[in-house]
C-alpha cells in the first residue's frame, strides 16, 4: 500500500514538476513569442517605409521615364531631321561631284588640246628659228658677196644674231626685229651713195689717202687728194669664189668721171647726172650713172 501511495506520490511530483516545466516553457515561448511579434512588427513598419520608399523611387522612375520617353521622341524627331538634312547635302554633293567630275573632263580635254597646241607652237617655233638662221646665212653669203665696204663689221652683226639665236639668248620676236633692222640697214646701203675720206691699198701695195666713193653696195670708186691716183672697184670670179680688185688703168675720160662725180658729192659742183665706168657682171663691163636715179646719178 505504501509502496503504491509513494508511486502515487512519485507520480504527482513528477507531474507537477511537467506542469512547472510547461508553465516555465509556455513563458518563455510567450516572451519568445512577444519578442517575435514586436521584431515582425518593426520588419512590417519597416516594411512599409520601404514600400513608401518604393513607392516614391517608382514615382521618380516614372517621371523619369515620361521625360526619357519626351526627349527620345524630340530625339528620334531631331535624327529624323537631321538625317533628312544630311541626305540633301548628300545629294548636293553628289551633284557638285557630278559637276566637278564634268569640269575636270573638260579641262583635261583643255589640257590635252593645249598640249597639242604647244607642240605645234614648238614646232612652228622650231620652223621659225630654222627660217631666221637661214636668212642669217643667206644675208651672211650676199654680204660677202657684196664690195669690201665695212664686210668685217657687216657680217659680225649677223654673226652675233645667229649665235643668239641658237643659244636662245634673243627670242623669235626679237631676232625677226635684229634680222629685219640688218635687212634694212643692207637696204639703205644699197640705195645711197656714201663719201668717205679714208686710206686705200693701191694693187701694187701702196696705201694713200683717197675720196672714196661709194655707190650702193655694188660699186666704189677713189680719186687720191691730189688727183693723180684713181680706182674703180671690179669684181671677179674664180672656182666660184667672188672677190674684189681695184682696176686703175682707167683712161683720161673715166678718171674725169669720177672726179666730176666726187665734186658732185662734195658739193663743188652742181648737182648733175655723171657717167662712170662701172662694172655690171662679172664677165662684162660697161657704164653706169650713179644711183640717185636709180640709175647711177651722182649727185
Amino acid at each position: 500500500m505504501k509502496a503504491k501511495r509513494k508511486k502515487t506520490v512519485n507520480l504527482l511530483y513528477l507531474f507537477l514538476v511537467t506542469i512547472i516545466l510547461l508553465g516555465h516553457l509556455v513563458a518563455a515561448e510567450k516572451q519568445d513569442l512577444s519578442k517575435e511579434i514586436r521584431k515582425l512588427e518593426q520588419e512590417i513598419s519597416k516594411v512599409k517605409k520601404d514600400n513608401k520608399k518604393l513607392d516614391r523611387d517608382i514615382s521618380r522612375t516614372d517621371s523619369l521615364k515620361a521625360e526619357e520617353a519626351a526627349s527620345f521622341k524630340i530625339m528620334e524627331n531631331n535624327f529624323s531631321l537631321d538625317l533628312k538634312r544630311r541626305q540633301k547635302e548628300i545629294a548636293d554633293l553628289k551633284e557638285k561631284m557630278e559637276g566637278l567630275k564634268q569640269k575636270i573632263r573638260q579641262e583635261k580635254q583643255k589640257q590635252s588640246r593645249y598640249k597639242n597646241s604647244i607642240g605645234e607652237v614648238i614646232a612652228k617655233e622650231k620652223a621659225i628659228l630654222e627660217v631666221l638662221i637661214e636668212q642669217c646665212d643667206i644675208l651672211e653669203d650676199e654680204i660677202s658677196k657684196s664690195i669690201p665696204w665695212e664686210k668685217q663689221q657687216r657680217i659680225e652683226r649677223v654673226n652675233v644674231l645667229r649665235r643668239d639665236l641658237k643659244s636662245a639668248s634673243a627670242s623669235h620676236e626679237e631676232g625677226l626685229n635684229r634680222l629685219n633692222t640688218l635687212y634694212a640697214e643692207e637696204i639703205k646701203a644699197g640705195d645711197e651713195v656714201a663719201l668717205l675720206q679714208k686710206s686705200v691699198t693701191r694693187n701694187n701695195g701702196e696705201i694713200i689717202n683717197a675720196s672714196v666713193l661709194r655707190i650702193g653696195n655694188q660699186w666704189l670708186v677713189y680719186a687720191d687728194e691730189e688727183s693723180k691716183y684713181y680706182g674703180v672697184l671690179q669684181r671677179n670670179k674664180a672656182d666660184e669664189n667672188i672677190n674684189y680688185s681695184w682696176r686703175e688703168d682707167l683712161s683720161f675720160t673715166e678718171r674725169e668721171a669720177i672726179r666730176n662725180a666726187l665734186d658732185v658729192k662734195m658739193a663743188k659742183k652742181p648737182p648733175t647726172l655723171v657717167t662712170l665706168p662701172l662694172t655690171l657682171s662679172l664677165q662684162t663691163s660697161t657704164t653706169a650713172s650713179t644711183p640717185d636715179d636709180k640709175k647711177g646719178g651722182a649727185k
